[in-house]
């Protein structure tokens, strides 16, 4: 018991080798979220950039052409309603083409949304690495292809890796 106390206030000394790696806390990966053509690349390789700059600027062909058919779309329905409300044959016809009218509406604002992040901007404080120096102007990306990251400056952490002979 003596021993125990002993080895408990006073321990032995001794060192553990212990590798370990210096790395950002927070990133901000970025990924183009439509399939899009790059318009501009507004960012180089160890920029410092602040929360809500725009890093890339992304032009969707698909996007907007499936933006122009629902605008069709929705002029056609309006139509159709203003001559459903003067004609009285046509007027058991009005709620179904409000239905479909609203779900025009309701596709057109999210593809407003889509078009809002083809303008992609940062996420945090910090740094552009690890750009991809093959990007260019006027190339198509891919959904989900890596183009950077923006890695925060001000929080970093540090793992390290211990063998497990060396714990206990």
């Amino acid at each position: 018991l003596t021993a125990l106390a002993i080895a408990l206030f006073f321990p032995l000394l001794g060192s553990v080798r212990v590798p370990a790696v210096l790395h950002a806390r927070q990133e901000f990966r970025v990924y183009p979220n439509v399939a899009a053509e790059i318009r501009s690349i507004d960012v180089v390789p160890g920029m410092k950039v602040k929360t809500g700059d725009v890093l890339v600027r992304l032009q969707s062909d698909q996007l907007d052409l499936d933006t122009r058919m629902a605008e069709q779309r929705r002029a056609l329905l309006q139509t159709r309603l203003t001559m459903a409300s003067q004609d009285a044959l046509l007027k058991a016809d009005i709620r179904v083409i409000e239905r479909e009218l609203a779900s025009v509406e309701r596709e057109l604002d999210g593809l407003a949304e889509k078009r809002l992040e083809c303008e992609v901007v940062s996420e945090l404080d910090g740094v552009v690495v690890d750009l991809d120096t093959r990007l260019r102007s006027g190339q198509q990306v891919a959904t989900g292809s890596l183009m950077f990251i923006v890695r925060a400056i001000d929080t970093h952490a540090l793992t390290g890796f211990v063998h497990e002979v060396d714990v206990g």
